[in-house]
């Protein structure tokens, strides 16, 4: 399961994990993106509502 991260332009960013420092890291190409399993999906979903409210991002959707 990969993450997409949607920002206002319509640009879509995929979750690629964090840094050593805490940093999100995001990748512009889904090959790229980190794989992660569905269990960690509460996690993720704290990353996304991260994202939604700190960098401007709109939404964000799993994709298998």
């Amino acid at each position: 399961m990969k993450m997409k991260i949607i920002f206002k332009s319509g640009e879509a960013k995929y979750y690629n994990g964090k840094s050593k420092s805490g940093e999100i890291m995001l990748v512009s190409s889904e090959k790229k993106a980190k794989d992660f399993s569905s269990r960690a999906k509460g996690a993720l979903n704290q990353i996304g509502n991260q994202l939604c409210n700190d960098r401007g991002a709109v939404g964000y959707e799993y994709i298998n």
